[in-house]
């Protein structure tokens, strides 16, 4: 499965927007850390939650902060997160790797989370696209879904009528697109929509195709989405 953090790994490379970082911009003094390769970062990222390395995290670290991405700096910050609360025994190591990456967005957050002063999204909820990235970062590190039922409870908001909700479209997409794959969000999504209100479970299927409602929902769900999708084409209802 192609994971939020896989697909900026992607994005980053094929745009030709990774810089060459040699040397020299590295923080004087700092150890030499070996990177890996876009497909290997790609590839760590997406199996971490079900086989954790934490003996990789300083090449992740070094390698992911090649991307000058703004907005690959919340699933980074979330995943890594999750890893520094999991692993304390590790932070003065991580620490002198953070210290030897370049000046940047990703190095200030990544400093912040090591010291255990990262946002607390569980708490305050989401109100943004960069909150629903930074929960699926989380849950690919810790496999937590806590931070999966944060994105599923944005989706499930209700809008008003003639509104558009940027954020909640955004967790409506990215929700589908993790239960196709992943049992255990397609399993809390489920749970999530038998509980949910009438408006809220047409608005989550409002215009979906089939193909997908059979794949996300379990058969008790299915004709209640099929109804509530409605026409894929046309004006809304």
């Amino acid at each position: 499965m192609k994971t939020v953090l896989s697909v900026f790994v992607a994005i980053v490379a094929g745009c030709g927007c990774r810089p060459d970082w040699g040397q020299e911009e590295r923080a004087p003094g700092a150890s030499p850390v070996a990177e890996l390769r876009q497909e290997d970062l790609s590839a760590f990222f997406d199996a971490y939650r079900t086989n954790a390395r934490p003996e990789m995290i300083a090449s992740a670290m070094v390698s992911a902060a090649k991307t000058p991405k703004a907005n690959a700096v919340p699933p980074l910050s979330g995943f890594f997160g999750r890893v520094f609360e999991r692993n304390p025994e590790r932070h003065a190591e991580w620490k002198s790797t953070l210290d030897g990456l370049p000046t940047g967005m990703l190095k200030t957050a990544l400093l912040q989370e090591l010291a255990g002063k990262g946002p607390d999204v569980v708490r305050r909820g989401l109100v943004s696209a960069g909150d629903l990235d930074y929960c699926w970062g989380s849950y690919q590190a810790s496999g937590d879904v806590k931070y999966a039922n944060q994105v599923i409870g944005c989706a499930l908001r209700t809008v008003p009528k003639d509104s558009i909700d940027l954020t909640v479209m955004a967790a409506r997409w990215s929700v589908t697109s993790f239960a196709r794959t992943d049992q255990a969000v397609r399993k809390a999504l489920n749970d999530a929509l038998r509980k949910a209100d009438a408006t809220a479970f047409a608005a989550f299927f409002d215009r979906m195709d089939e193909q997908t409602i059979v794949t996300i929902c379990d058969p008790d769900l299915i004709p209640r989405a099929k109804e509530a999708a409605g026409p894929r084409f046309g004006p809304r209802r």
